[in-house]
């Protein structure tokens, strides 16, 4: 499809980055060679055109008897330009025009300077229709009145070597006229009547196996100041035209003058008809030109434009659907997080409720079980006292495991209030620590309080005894038998620094950080067997932060284990 083609067949310039490497990389080896092929044929042709007087076919146009210039290399040169980049055209067009100027005679200072005369009209090519993207095809009347376009200036900035070419071969103003104007003219016909025909066949096919096989890398984002500079660059071309046709034709009609008999007026009129005709088809051309590449130019804007326009409201699309998107995310998050809170709720009523309905009647077996102890002990059967010891005391254990899991569950649903007030450490310890240390002495474990009487701290009484019990009571379980439990409080900076202090089994350091983890709730880290949730410990540290203080462990395998939480300091502890 002529749509398909057009939107590929455009100017690309190919990076050498495209080739690499070549040993492992056919399509671009294959490139290579065929560009050297080029080069080779270029420099051939070139030599020919001299040797066979392809530099001179006589013609007349715009009322004057030129000679048009046929440069083969050129042809390719073009070709390589339009559909891999400039560069690919410059070398062949410039070495092939400097071994011809070398084998013309014409001296190397000038035929260094002479060589670059082709590759200027090359380098508008490359200007323009990397600022226009514009279809090397030619399948439009659009694409081939560029094309006709960039060809015209082309020819006359490449025909400024007619210049260095009349001086070096020393010929006169009468000479010049003609061989300039078959210079442009020739560049210009074997354009449209040459390279045209081999750009509308082979474009596509070439432009799909270039961006297939090479990675063609585009030229730079085409913005204003680049189609600002080749409409300067098709302007300035076509003024220069103006420029040499009339500085060329003044010139002819003074020589002309500077004759005093009949055959020197008639050469004068002659001149001036030349040159009027000529300057006729120069301005109709100008005026040509510059209204189509004005067109194309406000074309192109406006396209640019519209483009533009495009995008933005396709990203404001994108934007107002991601919006949409993320509110709708947003709500599912909201959604998510309420559900999850309900059901965090839900299970802490649950726990709540199963603690409590669970209490009363193991609170029941416990005292059945004392009891039952008492008449044991009266009966004087060692072991089935030992052995009803032991049952009470694990029913103790899950006694103050539901009560820590009901104080949990109540604090985790906002049920209990923390109602800080002054309060005597020692008096809180000894109404917290009676039954404790009762149970120690049974384990031979000395439990040493170190809090003097006149102590006080701000806390909620009963969040107060709720952690002494826990963290008495985890002490002694975790102390084996003829040990030490030590608690002692220190005042200072406005807090009272409660620590209590086992010579237990401790704990490893490494495992530290999970005490306070919920995920991590199970077997006390480094006891062994020894029962025991955590619970007691995380509860502790909530109670500890909710009245204003914080709670931290420092324990060491085999050594024993410190547990230190702070509370703010009353006014007596504030006084000492």
């Amino acid at each position: 499809m002529p749509g398909a083609h057009s939107a590929s067949a455009r100017y690309r310039a190919v990076s050498l980055r495209a080739l690499q490497p070549l040993g492992q990389h056919f399509d671009g080896a294959a490139l290579l060679v065929a560009w050297c092929a080029t080069l080779a044929l270029g420099i051939g042709l070139g030599l020919a055109s001299i040797a066979y007087g392809w530099s001179g076919l006589p013609l007349r146009f715009g009322g004057v008897d030129i000679y048009v210039t046929v440069y083969p290399p050129l042809i390719f040169c073009t070709l390589w330009v339009l559909w891999f980049g400039f560069w690919w055209g410059f070398v062949p067009a410039y070495m092939a025009t400097l071994v011809l100027a070398l084998y013309s005679g014409m001296p190397l200072g000038w035929s260094l300077l002479f060589a670059f005369a082709d590759p200027l009209s090359l380098a508008v090519f490359a200007i323009a229709y990397r600022a226009i993207p514009m279809p090397v095809d030619l399948r439009s009347f659009t694409a081939l009145a560029f094309f006709a376009l960039i060809s015209f200036v082309g020819g006359i900035f490449g025909a400024t070597g007619s210049f260095i070419w009349t001086h070096t071969n020393a010929l006169g103003i009468h000479d010049l006229l003609p061989i300039w104007q078959g210079w442009w003219l020739g560049g210009l016909l074997q354009n449209l009547l040459l390279v045209a025909p081999l750009l509308y066949l082979f474009s596509p096919a070439v432009s799909r196996w270039r961006d297939r096989h090479l990675g063609a890398i585009s030229a730079r984002p085409r913005h204003a100041r680049g189609t600002l500079a080749a409409g300067a660059v098709i302007i300035a071309g076509v003024l220069l035209y103006l420029h040499f046709t009339v500085t060329l034709s003044a010139g002819r009609l003074d020589a002309a003058l500077a004759g005093t008999d009949a055959q020197a007026w008639r050469e004068a009129a002659l001149a001036t008809a030349e040159s009027t005709s000529m300057l006729y088809w120069a301005v109709l051309i100008l005026i040509l030109f510059i209204a189509f590449f004005g067109a194309q130019l406000f074309t192109h804007w406006t396209g640019s434009l519209q483009k533009a326009a495009r995008e933005l409201s396709g990203t404001n699309v994108r934007l107002r659907r991601e919006m949409t998107q993320r509110e709708q995310a947003e709500r599912e998050l909201r959604q998510t997080a309420d559900r999850l809170t309900a059901a965090s709720a839900s299970k802490d009523r649950l726990f709540s409720l199963v603690a409590h309905d669970l209490r009363s009647p193991v609170g029941a077996i416990v005292s059945l079980l004392g009891i039952i102890d008492s008449q044991i002990r009266e009966l004087g059967n060692r072991e089935l006292n030992e052995r009803f010891g032991t049952l009470r005391e694990a029913m103790q254990q899950l006694m103050r495991f539901l009560e820590n899991l009901l104080h949990w569950s109540r604090l985790q649903l906002d049920q209990e209030q923390c109602s800080p007030q002054p309060v005597r450490l020692a008096e809180a310890l000894e109404t917290a620590s009676g039954p404790i240390v009762l149970h120690a002495s049974l384990k031979n474990i000395t439990v040493e309080r170190r809090v003097a009487a006149d102590v006080v701290v701000r806390a909620d009484p009963h969040m107060l005894q709720t952690m002494l019990r826990n963290l008495l009571s985890n002490a002694i379980k975790f102390t084996t038998r003829e040990g030490f439990v030590t608690i002692e409080a220190a005042p200072q900076d406005g807090v009272v620094r409660v620590t209590v202090r086992d010579t237990g089994i401790g704990i490893d350091p490494e495992k530290l950080p999970d005490l306070f983890e919920i995920a991590h709730l199970s077997s006390r880290p480094g006891t062994a067997g020894e029962p025991g949730s955590g619970l007691g410990l995380l509860l502790c540290k909530e109670l500890a932060e909710r009245q204003g203080g914080e709670l931290w462990v420092e324990s060491r395998l085999r050594e024993g284990t410190a547990v230190h939480f702070t509370l703010p300091a009353g006014p007596a502890a504030t006084k000492t």
